[in-house]
């Protein structure tokens, strides 16, 4: 997976030479984004969590409010798609889309005010 971010990174970074540390850091929140909503995720497999502050520290870590439910999936490579698509999984998708949509007016409700 990183070597995907890496490549995207590399893109985007062809196309805005000038724009350097506003690229870095978007390439940043966006990869991070990940782990982090994965920090406020039900985790029921060993390790509990996720290690959010790797590679400076290892510990796993989790949130005791949860607001994403786990997404099921099988461990089996023949039936990982199949499982990926159920009705538990799709209402979690739902459910984070729902989320990230708050997110994503508060923050435009909060940038139109700055301007």
């Amino acid at each position: 997976m990183i070597f995907v971010a890496a490549l995207l990174f590399g893109i985007i970074f062809h196309f805005w030479k000038d724009r350097f540390w506003s690229v870095t850091i978007i390439t940043f929140f966006i990869y991070y984004s990940h782990v982090f909503m994965d920090y406020f995720t039900e985790d029921f497999r060993p390790p509990f969590g996720v290690m959010l502050f790797w590679p400076f520290d290892s510990d796993f870590y989790i949130s005791s409010v949860l607001i994403f439910k786990r997404v099921f999936r099988s461990d089996v490579s023949s039936t990982f798609f199949s499982t990926l698509f159920s009705r538990e999984n799709i209402e979690t998708f739902v459910w984070e889309g729902f989320i990230l949509g708050v997110v994503i007016i508060l923050f435009k409700l909060f940038r139109s005010k700055q301007n």
